[in-house]
């Protein structure tokens, strides 16, 4: 038997036996569990405001979470094809919120108040410098176009004689072969690729999550202004680096009091639109951004 075959083994026994003892909601998913009626499990869905005792809610909760990750669970679905449809529909909402900005920003009003934002935003991030970028490029630990994950060591990286860099970002790359002139001693021939590479990681039962692997060389200089827009975020106190326990202490303080809340929102990221970047962002950052 194989140590998988094992793994779900052990876990079609020890999963209902916890869920019983997690309230009416445990129960009832183990029981679905047992029947084999898994998508019933990933259907379940509760109302925090349906209860007056946190203890109730928080089993309830629990039973949810702890299937919602099982890799075992038969859903009948192609996973890696609902996180692409998820994508390009984000796509289309990027699109439809590119047009809707080019047009909004054509009323007076709006373009004061965009005006406003982006003068907000350059006065928290300043003028740009690589000089102080520079310090924060780094590789990353995992895979990049023609690198895979299981050669992402460092000094794999470092040594890559076929390393991949976009056509946007190489005169970039040839200035710091300049700065560090070693470095191209290591380096045979650059691959110039078009972009990232699209693809699908594992995220729950019912969908995988579409990642982008970027270019070797593109993903060492976007290290660089990624450190340095959170070296100024930190500066008025937005620590993005070791902000988890004041984030714990908020989330806390707004469970026991109601003066905070938490917003998660579908697919945030994915649908941060071409056109707020270039309507906020600085015009100096905006063409590090655009390399």
């Amino acid at each position: 038997m194989s140590t998988k075959t094992e793994c779900r083994s052990i876990t079609s026994v020890v999963v209902p036996s916890i869920l019983e003892n997690l309230g009416v909601v445990g129960r009832s998913l183990s029981r679905d569990f047992r029947s084999g009626n898994h998508s019933r499990i990933v259907a379940t869905a509760i109302n925090p405001m349906g209860y007056s005792d946190w203890r109730e809610f928080f089993r309830d909760y629990q039973a949810i979470s702890l299937l919602k990750k099982y890799p075992g669970l038969n859903l009948n679905v192609d996973k890696r094809q609902v996180a692409l449809d998820k994508f390009l529909k984000s796509e289309q909402t990027c699109t439809a919120s590119n047009l809707r900005l080019l047009t909004l920003i054509r009323n007076p009003r709006m373009f004061a108040i965009a005006e406003r934002a982006k003068s907000i935003i350059r006065r928290i991030l300043g003028d740009f410098s690589w000089d102080v970028a520079l310090k924060y490029c780094d590789f990353g630990p995992g895979s990049n176009v023609g690198v895979s994950r299981k050669h992402s060591h460092l000094c794999k990286k470092i040594g890559n004689l076929n390393p991949t860099v976009t056509g946007d970002c190489l005169p970039l790359l040839n200035a710091y072969l300049r700065f560090d002139p070693h470095l191209g001693d290591v380096i045979n021939d650059l691959v110039v690729v078009k972009g990232s590479k699209i693809t699908t990681v594992p995220k729950d039962a019912k969908c995988d999550r579409v990642i982008a692997i970027e270019p070797l060389w593109n993903m060492f200089f976007q290290k660089g202004i990624g450190g340095m827009i959170r070296k100024r975020l930190k500066v008025i106190g937005i620590d993005l680096d070791n902000g988890q326990t004041k984030n714990q202490s908020l989330a806390r303080k707004g469970s026991l009091t109601g003066s905070l809340s938490t917003i998660d929102l579908a697919s945030a990221s994915d649908t941060i639109s071409l056109s707020l970047v270039e309507l906020l962002l600085p015009s100096d950052w905006l063409l590090q951004w655009r390399s």
